[in-house]
Formats: structure tokens, C-alpha cells, sequence
């Protein structure tokens, strides 16, 4: 189902504080992301064609966020968010 969709729901926890772990997956994807985690507009790959934070007690969404084509991020961004980059800053010394 993941791979089929271009649009991602991604409703975090109240108490949740950062991203979940959806939205690293849909940054590998180039999938765009549907959230209610208005946090996600201070991070780096933050795009608002891809990415639509919307209320979770009064949603509104926009059908031309639907239509509109994934944009792609730089490739520097794309390897900050990988799981080698992460694996790099764990065991660095």
C-alpha cells in the first residue's frame, strides 16, 4: 500500500515531541507527507509542496496538494536523512 501511494497520512502522538519515523521513510520514498506535526516545518527537508500539516480536530485539505507532483529535495538532503548517515553519527568517534 506504501508503495503504491503518492500521499502519506502521518497523525502523531499529542505528546510526541519530533518526527516519527513515517516521515523519514516518506523523505526515502519521495512520497509527500499529510501530518498533523506542526514541528515538521522547522526541519530542513521541510517543502510545502510536499509536505501539508493540517489540524487534527478540523482538517482542511487543499485537492491541488493531491494533483500536484512530488519535488524532489537536493541530494544532500536525502543522504542527512539515511540510514548510512545515521549510522555514521551513532559510531562516530
Amino acid at each position: 500500500m506504501f508503495s503504491q501511494s503518492s500521499v502519506v497520512l502521518d497523525i502523531h502522538h499529542p505528546m510526541q515531541s519530533g518526527l516519527t519515523m513515517r516521515t523519514i521513510e516518506c523523505i526515502g520514498a519521495e512520497k509527500k507527507i499529510l501530518t498533523t506535526n506542526l514541528d515538521i516545518v522547522n526541519y530542513d527537508f521541510y517543502n510545502p509542496r510536499n509536505i501539508l500539516v493540517i489540524d487534527r480536530v478540523n482538517p482542511v485539505v487543499n485537492q491541488d496538494f493531491f494533483e500536484s507532483a512530488y519535488e524532489k529535495l537536493p541530494p544532500d538532503v536525502y543522504n542527512r536523512y539515511s540510514l548510512k548517515s545515521w549510522l555514521n553519527e551513532i559510531f562516530s568517534d
